[in-house]
């Protein structure tokens, strides 16, 4: 007042400087949270890295990190209920995350992720698990996991389609099998008569599915223009529910809040670990009449092969650590370049699959490519034959099976 400013514009001043110094502090935290993260990362790739300079074979450490996984997911299930496989546990997010993790042991903890071992191998009817490393999802661009080619001690290398085998090649000779969308190969959570009683419920639904934090690293991204892009397809297309399918990670992070604030219905497929995971996903795929999502992934390529439609809303975000470190420039952008054609292919919101959207999907995702039962059932036994070889010499051995073998209807089934 001593410039004898009106009092309303000092409280203005005030409040405006209060406001730059919250943003200045949140500003603050979150590079030290990112900060944090990264020192995390860093020393997440040091142990593995030391553990694969003290630990003489890659098999067995991949066999070590399933042990403590198995022992890790015991203490977190102390005390929790088995899943039920009921409406409740799909459609209650509350419920699905305070029910035990089912963990699927594997011969490597990626094949444990999101259950796809376990997927593989019961849609053949074989008990043991798949003695071969699956690729986690879709992948852009030329980068390739080292430890899950020449030097996996492993058989062999599963993967989408035959656009990737040609990337995984640039880096690598393991032998690939190529077998297309996983959720070709999971079935439902729940019966049919269930699914039709939660459609009837519902009525005409979208399933929205935001971009989602990693282990370590929480994503960003504006949640308010998000709900407000979700609210207007809906009221284009006339739908009367929305689902919001959250990772398990950003349940934790308490995101469920904001899309339930907003009247939508939170679901998740519970964590990564569980190998019911894919199942639930495809069961609320296909509750839903129409999909959309923020962000470029597998989830793009599971709706289409599921027949709903999808729409991908352009929209920035970004992760509070530096995500695959190991990628150099030049693939970096030959994977954003990628994911920028699906995005584009993906950018209007139609209530239709487009033909440019099912061919590029059948590029990406392999939608040819899905085998029959008795094609996956000689594929996986083909693997757990060279298993049995000494683990240095698992893929020349399958090499050597697959060139004496009469069938050539087996030896096509792999890419050596």
């Amino acid at each position: 007042h001593h410039f004898n400013y009106p009092p309303r514009y000092c409280l203005l001043v005030a409040e405006s400087a209060k406001g730059i110094r919250l943003q200045n502090v949140l500003a603050r935290r979150g590079k030290m949270k990112r900060a944090i993260n990264n020192a995390l990362v860093r020393t997440r790739n040091g142990v593995n890295r030391l553990s694969r300079a003290l630990i003489g074979s890659e098999a067995t450490r991949k066999l070590l990190v399933v042990r403590y996984y198995q022992l890790k997911i015991a203490a977190h299930n102390a005390m929790r209920k088995k899943a039920a496989n009921d409406i409740k546990s799909l459609m209650s997010w509350r419920t699905a995350m305070k029910c035990r993790i089912d963990f699927s042991s594997e011969v490597y903890r990626g094949n444990a992720l999101y259950g796809l071992g376990r997927v593989l191998r019961n849609y053949c009817g074989v008990v043991d698990s798949p003695k071969a490393c699956i690729e986690h999802g879709v992948h852009f661009g030329e980068y390739v996991n080292q430890s899950e080619t020449d030097k996996s001690e492993l058989p062999a290398l599963f993967t989408l389609s035959p656009y990737r085998l040609e990337q995984i090649r640039k880096a690598s000779s393991v032998p690939v099998c190529i077998v297309g969308p996983y959720i070709a190969y999971s079935k439902d959570y729940l019966d049919n008569k269930s699914i039709e009683a939660i459609r009837d419920r519902l009525g005409k639904t979208i399933l929205a599915i935001p971009s989602h934090s990693v282990r370590g690293g929480t994503v960003s991204y504006d949640y308010k223009d998000f709900i407000n892009e979700i609210r207007r397809v809906k009221n284009a297309i006339n739908a009367q529910t929305i689902l919001v399918m959250l990772y398990y990670q950003d349940i934790l992070n308490g995101d469920a809040a904001i899309f339930e604030d907003a009247g939508f219905v939170v679901v998740t497929c519970g964590y990564r670990e569980d190998c019911h995971f894919l199942e639930r996903q495809r069961t609320l795929i296909k509750l839903a009449d129409f999909t959309m999502s923020n962000s470029i992934g597998t989830h793009v390529g599971y709706c289409v092969y599921m027949g709903k439609p999808h729409y991908s809303f352009k929209q920035w975000y970004e992760y509070d650590i530096v995500l695959h470190s190991e990628k150099d420039t030049a693939k970096a952008q030959g994977e954003l370049f990628e994911q920028e054609v699906v995005r584009d292919a993906f950018s209007s919101c139609e209530e239709a699959i487009t033909e440019q959207q099912l061919s590029i999907c059948k590029k990406y995702w392999g939608f040819d490519y899905v085998k029959s039962k008795e094609e996956m059932r000689l594929i996986l036994d083909m693997c757990s034959k060279a298993y049995a070889a000494p683990p240095c010499a698992r893929q020349s051995r399958l090499r050597t099976e697959l060139e004496k073998h009469e069938n050539e209807k087996i030896r096509q089934l792999f890419c050596c």
